[in-house]
């Protein structure tokens, strides 16, 4: 039935009026949440607070993240549609400049969308740009690689770094280019640049207390944050593993032994023991096989060095030294990327030193090892595990006697392959002026007198606790110079050179220190 209400012109007056005033209400109401949420974004000043316009982010219900919570399930890979070759790109892009840029985006919800700039250096007043990104496809909710030519205005991008495309990097290019998994916790954007750039899968956005971790982190199992730096699955199968070893005729390396997990390892009085510590993809796996000249970690072979987190758990390499007076067994820490997306600092460096830590332990040697641009959070991270092992930086010009405790930590600024001396000089004051570390700071090294090793007779060199280190593979089997150069540093810098050594009150004596997980 249908029935029909006739009604006087006054009531449907008042009845148009009625509904004019709801619409009104209902505008008004809409444009004040609209200034209100652009009031909450300028507020949002810090990548490290989560804006309250996002709070229904954190609603279990909320869409999005549901979305997400699938894409965690998921295997974590790329799911390629096809695989890419050098000529899918749409120019050479060999000897170009590339840069990693990014933009502030509001929806949805705030965070750095990154992205690639390539740029043909050219004197002429037009220039060839191609913009490279992975994003979103909103339309059917998969990624997508993007090519285009630049098109959006100047100050809109904010620049971090560029370089010189290479063969590495056009390889890395070729290796995603039809990447359609995307993840805003796993695979998203700065992954995505971050690889490309210099073959390091990881998300600052993701670490600890980052307003993206805050909006995600309760719907992160245990397993979902162990792949937050680690390369997608089907990019992972390049990882390359050589047993040969890297130069024939380098005599004084240690000579492997075995290889085991740290938890629950506990280092023998008698042992000397290295700690190598730097954030992911600094390359501290490759410079541990130098010290090995031979592969003992895994790396990744794009660039042949480490820089994806390959090694996920802290691990322990063990081998013997033959010194001039006899044998040393040598433990050599390999870390999991320190400062790792998925820890927080404190939480790294208390599980860091619990599993190294014990009554009896005795450390010779922490390594520090950067690259790149030190970011505020490894910078942090750093400093607290120098202030865990008591590195004095501080108070060193009124107390001169702690000076000498710096004997027993080096710094390395590694990848500087490409780098003058010159630019290699300004990297490490750098890294010295950001970790309030004495780069230039003279280490004693014990040594018997040639000729009258069994009198015992001692000499005692120098060696510089910072250094610059490099690792080029001209192939699969061939090392460059400059790499075999970085072997002896690191067998000059860390190892010993005598059994007395172990004899030193300098070593790090556990039980001594003021260290409160104890």
């Amino acid at each position: 039935m249908i029935s029909f209400i006739v009604l006087g012109w006054n009531e449907s007056w008042r009845m148009v009026q009625t509904v004019q005033e709801s619409f009104k209400f209902l505008s008004s109401a809409l444009g004040a949440q609209r200034e209100s949420d652009k009031a909450i974004v300028t507020r949002h000043s810090g990548e490290s607070n989560v804006s309250d316009r996002w709070k229904h982010f954190l609603e279990p219900g909320n869409f999005l993240r549901n979305i997400e919570r699938k894409r965690l399930k998921a295997p974590h890979d790329l799911q390629q549609q096809k695989v890419g070759s050098k000529e899918d790109l749409p120019v050479d892009f060999t000897d170009w400049d590339i840069t990693i840029c990014y933009r502030n985006r509001k929806d949805p919800f705030p965070y750095k969308h990154y992205f690639l700039m390539l740029v043909k250096p050219d004197s002429s007043q037009t220039k060839q740009e191609w913009k490279l990104e992975f994003s979103l496809n909103l339309d059917d909710n998969v990624g997508e690689v993007k090519w285009s030519v630049k098109s959006f205005k100047q100050q809109e991008e904010k620049k971090e770094e560029t370089q010189k495309v290479t063969d590495n990097i056009i390889e890395r290019i070729v290796n995603v280019l039809y990447a359609t998994n995307f993840s805003y916790c796993l695979r998203n954007s700065e992954n995505f640049a971050n690889y490309i750039f210099d073959g390091n899968w990881q998300s600052h956005q993701l670490t600890q207390n980052n307003y993206m971790r805050k909006i995600f982190n309760d719907i992160l199992s245990n397993e979902d944050r162990e792949k937050l730096s680690t390369l997608p699955l089907d990019i992972a199968g390049k990882i390359l593993k050589k047993e040969d070893i890297m130069f024939p005729e380098l005599e004084g390396m240690l000579e492997f032994r075995n290889q085991t997990n740290l938890r629950g390892f506990r280092f023998p009085e008698d042992d000397y023991n290295i700690i190598v510590v730097g954030p992911t993809g600094a390359g501290k796996s490759t410079l541990i096989n130098l010290l090995f000249n031979r592969t003992v970690c895994v790396t990744q072979k794009n660039d042949k060095s480490n820089f994806a987190s390959v090694t996920r758990y802290a691990q322990v390499v063990s081998g013997i030294h033959f010194c001039q007076d006899g044998e040393v067994r040598v433990n050599v820490v390999d870390t999991m990327g320190f400062c790792d997306i998925f820890l927080e600092n404190k939480e790294a460096a208390d599980n860091l030193l619990r599993d190294i830590l014990s009554e009896h332990s005795k450390i010779d040697k922490v390594v520090f090892v950067t690259y790149g641009v030190i970011s505020a959070a490894h910078q942090e991270a750093i400093i607290q595990i120098m202030d865990r092992f008591q590195y004095p930086r501080k108070y060193v010009i009124t107390h001169p006697e702690l000076a000498e405790k710096r004997d027993n930590f080096v710094f390395l600024y590694n990848k500087t392959e490409k780098m003058t001396d010159d630019e290699k000089l300004i990297k490490l004051e750098d890294m010295g002026k950001k970790l309030g570390a004495d780069i230039g700071h003279k280490i004693p090294v014990m040594m018997l007198v040639q000729g009258k090793e069994e009198e015992g007779i001692e000499a005692e060199n120098y060696v510089r606790s910072g250094l610059t280190t490099s690792v080029n593979c001209l192939s699969d089997a061939e090392f460059d110079a400059a790499t075999k150069k970085t072997c002896k540093q690191l067998r000059s810098v860390l190892l010993p050179h005598t059994r007395e050594v172990l004899m030193s009150p300098k070593r790090l004596n556990i039980a001594q220190m003021q260290c409160p997980i104890q």
